[in-house]
């Protein structure tokens, strides 16, 4: 997949012509970048402003001019018409506009590296795009070779380009007896650094992280049919990796249920999770809770027994309290003085929960118990880091009639983020991803006074390129007096600063910078995650809190890790790097 700079575009100004270009010169090979400014003409210099792609490879650097909606010559004149059926005349067509673009573009380059550089002497190449007609117009200022319309497939982009250097390069030698040179990956990089400033978009990471999440928000079909199965079966359990939309997805079931007029409990294994949907919920749709109980499933336990007027069990052994003692108690409560039922439960985290004794408390929480209940279990294995017994629970599971659903679309994190992931954890990634992104960087400390020097400077770089603090969760294996950042507040006269481990959502700091524990914070996300302390890349434990840290990102992530585990690090990438190719992921 090619480097789309920016990674997204502007939708309000952008023509669905414009739209497929951008879709299929993403999937042109790894080595290409492509700059665009789709729907941001406010941003370009006039050198660019009639150009609407420039890609950039080994082969040189080819403009692309793209002509959205219907496209004709009548009596000399250029007719374009939108997709709202407006007409605009110009004298001036396409291949002239491109090939203008073209020529500017060479000589603005020749103006700045010199006229015997190698960025200057490569080829140079243009084409046209009309993707939303057959274009099969003639007349002399036509170049039939550089044409793509609605006959070519997204799949057919990259001969596609490839003819157009080849037309431009043959029409070149013809004409002034010479062959234009290549360009390596360096020259690349320079010619990059150069022209993404003069391209005219110099985006703050703000607005960046913005228009992602805002592609990021949208429902995926894939979400919308779960949703629909879900909705017309009484009983689900639907797998998912992280950023999948479990979660989204069992709230949205919920809500359907409550404005059916029916009792619904949700319930998830985290607290703080439970905590943000619950203040989410009241800021949005306060109604959902007239008819829709939830709560963290240990503190919901302990509620339900309280109102039931059962005294709860002694806290003797914290762990068999909670795996067994207070369940039990519960189970037997329920069935000694008896309770009103939910019409549905539906459990978050289900990971977490899935054991014998916490499945008998659900029997006895939905009307018709689980065999015959409504119920919505959404679960993701490789984020399982409290529960010994799941694949023990999952197989309780099958002595009841389900329906079984799957998600295969991430929707929180960009692709680099979840490839990145995958490589340095060993779990499988997503089939698919909803959005490209900026790069994952990955950074090497010595000790822990190395590792606080690079994250300030991580920190004041991102503030000063325009993010918000508030956007920026740290996130760590150990509590804060355990970790890197403990003694003096490292962001003092920076920005706002909170450890938000144990606060809940109502004083949590909108404007502030963050910093949770791994644990704490699963189930939760952050337009940008910087994950610190990182002590290990092989062992099941610290790969999965690695996994759901890196989860947590939507926008952009940085990790930083100890040095000595380097080869520890590039070991786990070998050996995830198989996904790449059995994936496509490419």
């Amino acid at each position: 997949m090619s480097r789309m700079i920016p990674p997204f575009y502007d939708e309000r100004n952008t023509s669905d012509g414009e739209i497929k270009l951008f879709n299929a010169l993403r999937k042109l090979p790894d080595e290409f970048v492509v700059l665009h400014s789709l729907g941001m003409a406010n941003h370009r210099s006039k050198v660019f402003s009639e150009i609407d792609f420039v890609i950039i490879c080994k082969e040189g650097i080819l403009c692309l001019e793209v002509k959205g909606g219907n496209v004709f010559r009548r009596e000399g004149a250029w007719h374009f018409v939108d997709r709202y059926g407006n007409e605009n005349v110009k004298t001036k067509g396409p291949f002239d506009q491109v090939v203008g673009g073209m020529y500017s573009l060479r000589d603005h380059l020749k103006k700045h590296f010199g006229y015997s550089h190698t960025i200057t002497n490569a080829m140079h190449a243009c084409g046209v795009a009309f993707p939303d007609i057959p274009f099969a117009q003639k007349g002399p200022d036509i170049i039939p070779e550089i044409v793509y319309d609605m006959r070519n497939k997204e799949s057919q982009i990259h001969d596609y380009v490839k003819t157009v250097f080849g037309y431009w390069r043959s029409k070149t030698i013809e004409k002034h007896g010479f062959e234009p040179g290549k360009i390596d990956l360096r020259q690349i990089d320079v010619l990059l650094n150069y022209l993404r400033g003069d391209f005219g978009y110099v985006s703050s990471l703000n607005h960046i992280i913005e228009q992602t999440e805002k592609n990021l928000l949208k429902l995926t079909e894939e979400q919308i049919d779960r949703l629909s199965m879900a909705s017309e079966n009484p009983r689900i359990l639907l797998q998912g990796g992280a950023g999948t939309g479990k979660t989204l997805l069992a709230l949205e079931h919920a809500k359907r249920a409550v404005a059916c007029g029916k009792r619904v409990m949700y319930i998830c294994f985290n607290k703080k999770l439970h905590q943000h949907l619950r203040y989410r919920i009241e800021q949005t749709d306060s109604w959902v809770l007239q008819g829709m109980h939830s709560g963290h499933f240990h503190g919901v336990l302990s509620d339900m027994l309280l109102e039931m007027q059962v005294q709860l069990p002694d806290k003797t052994d914290e762990s068999i309290y909670f795996e067994k003692d207070l369940p039990e108690a519960f189970c037997d409560a329920a069935a000694t003085y008896g309770f009103e039922r939910y019409d549905l439960v539906v459990v978050d985290e289900g990971q977490d929960l899935l054991r014998y004794e916490y499945l008998m408390c659900f029997d006895q929480m939905v009307k018709g118990g689980l065999k015959e209940g409504e119920w919505h279990i959404a679960y993701d294995p490789f984020q399982n880091i409290y529960n010994p017994e799941l694949q023990n629970g999952l197989d309780l599971l099958k002595d009841f009639a389900y329906i079984k659903l799957k998600l295969d679309t991430n929707c929180r994190n960009t692709r680099p983020i979840g490839i990145q992931n995958m490589l340095m954890t060993g779990v499988p990634p997503a089939k698919t991803f909803k959005v490209d992104g900026l790069g994952v960087e990955v950074e090497a400390y010595e000790d822990s006074t190395d590792q606080r020097i690079k994250l300030l400077k991580r920190v004041r770089n991102l503030l000063g390129q325009g993010a918000k603090p508030g956007s920026i969760q740290i996130l760590s294996s150990r509590r804060f007096e355990n970790s890197c950042m403990k003694g003096e507040n490292l962001f003092k006269g920076i920005c706002k600063f909170q450890d938000v481990t144990n606060l809940i959502p109502k004083i949590v700091l909108e404007d502030a910078l963050k910093f949770c524990t791994i644990h704490s914070f699963k189930g939760l996300e952050a337009a940008i995650i910087i994950l610190i302390d990182v002590e290990g890349f092989e062992d099941t434990d610290t790969r999965l809190l690695n996994y759901i840290a890196m989860s947590r990102a939507k926008s952009l992530l940085y990790v930083f890790y100890n040095k000595f585990l380097e080869d520890e690090r590039n070991k786990m990438i070998a050996q995830s790097s198989r996904y790449i190719t059995e994936m496509n992921l490419g």
